[in-house]
């Protein structure tokens, strides 16, 4: 089968379905069946993770060793299979042979760069009522509330690696417009929650919580407020971090 797929062109399905048939080892049939070309390599990633997730770290990760720029977006995707199946060492260092570096123990926390909505990095959840702007660098994130959201959505997660039963403090910066108090704004950390004070002027806030897993979403969503109306209006982030609350 090795040889037939170094030559091998167009769909390779039916090949590497007879490599599934003839045995089950995932880690045996990359090495002995799978050559390390890229054509057939980054073929064989679209098939695992389509019908046979559980292979999918290995082949993503010899994908990314060969460092081709084109393979950024399957690449990603694998990483959200491996985060999704609690995989947190494979999806770290896919994360990192992609080149997107973590400061500390978050992605992007300054906002520095676009969220890639993948990964490591910031997804922003897409909501009916629900805008968001990425400022100019380095300046944070804005998302836009237009009364029209739903009374009760996440607005924007991001996965952390943790200590399982440690301590951890999220700390963030924030400035709102047009939000009354309370704005039902919170960040949800573990079984955490904690609000977002309203201020036109940048403030800092911060919540503690105990990690409940290895692989973790430290999560922005709104709340509407009983008694009030959806809000309208505007949160800016400029930073977020993450970091061991040690006693």
């Amino acid at each position: 089968m090795r040889a037939a797929l170094e030559v091998s062109y167009a769909d390779r399905r039916l090949a590497f379905d007879l490599c599934w048939r003839v045995g089950k080892n995932p880690d045996e049939i990359l090495s002995r069946a799978i050559p390390h070309t890229h054509d057939v390599v980054t073929a064989y990633l679209y098939y695992v993770m389509d019908r046979h997730r559980e292979a999918t770290g290995p082949v993503a990760l010899q994908l990314a060793a060969m460092r081709t720029p084109a393979d950024t977006q399957a690449l990603e995707a694998a990483s959200d299979l491996l985060i999704e199946a609690g995989k947190a060492s494979a999806a770290a260092e896919l994360w990192n042979l992609l080149g997107h570096t973590r400061s500390g123990l978050l992605s992007n926390g300054d906002f520095s760069e676009e969220p890639r909505n993948h990964g490591f990095d910031w997804r922003l959840i897409q909501q009916p009522g629900v805008t968001h702007v990425q400022l100019t660098p380095a300046a944070g994130h804005r998302i836009g509330l237009s009364g029209k959201q739903p009374e009760s959505c996440d607005l924007m997660f991001q996965y952390a690696i943790l200590e399982p039963g440690k301590r951890y403090r999220l700390r963030w910066e924030t400035r709102t417009q047009h939000l009354a108090s309370p704005a039902g704004l919170e960040w949800t950390a573990g079984n955490s929650k904690t609000d977002v004070e309203p201020t036109v002027d940048w403030r800092g806030g911060s919540a503690a919580f105990i990690a409940p897993a290895a692989l973790a979403p430290l999560t922005l969503g709104y709340h509407r407020p009983t008694g009030q109306p959806r809000a309208e209006g505007s949160v800016e982030i400029r930073s977020v971090s993450l970091s061991k609350d040690e006693p």
